[in-house]
């Protein structure tokens, strides 16, 4: 079952905190759109029940731009809490747990394949690759618009880059 553009920027968050390595807002954004399209390509279905829009700087979750605008473009530094969990949370005491989640082992499986590929790429080499010519993205970006990115496009993308990948090899 899908889960939400939160559930997978945990995962990234944790697997990048497992690695030592920090990930910024841009590159959390890129990277649960990434699996999200490489999970509709392998399995004909999303990884997260909320759609990215095509934004200026590329695919965007708004509620995870939310939670996350706070750090800039500086690193992440806790894991993204939905308002009604935010208010335990902070009364817990429990400051670094991961919060509950809907994604199964498969989709955590796939996020690690994902974070292993694209994991190290820089803010701007994941933010270029989403602005290619023809990527879903530069198909429905209007300036100052934040329209929905289909999932069909989506998909139709990353089986295109599937297709081409298996060519080459």
């Amino acid at each position: 079952m899908p889960g939400t553009s939160l559930d997978v920027a945990n995962e990234f968050i944790r697997l990048a905190k497992e690695s030592g390595r920090e990930l910024t807002q841009m590159q959390l954004q890129k990277l649960v759109y990434i699996a999200h399209g490489w999970r509709l390509a392998l399995m004909d279905q999303g990884l997260t029940i909320d759609k990215p829009q095509a934004w200026d700087f590329g695919p965007v979750y708004p509620e995870l731009y939310e939670q996350l605008k706070r750090y800039g473009r500086g690193p992440v530094t806790a894991y993204v809490r939905r308002l009604e969990e935010s208010i335990s949370y902070w009364f817990s005491g429990k400051k670094d747990n991961l919060p509950v989640s809907s994604l199964n082992d498969e989709d955590r499986q796939l996020i690690a394949t994902v974070f292993e590929i694209y994991g190290s790429y820089p803010a701007y080499q994941l933010s270029a690759l989403t602005h290619e010519d023809d990527t879903p993205w530069s198909q429905v970006y209007e300036r100052n618009r934040n329209r929905h990115i289909p999932d069909d496009i989506i998909e139709a993308h990353f089986k295109k880059l599937a297709k081409d990948r298996s060519e080459h090899q």
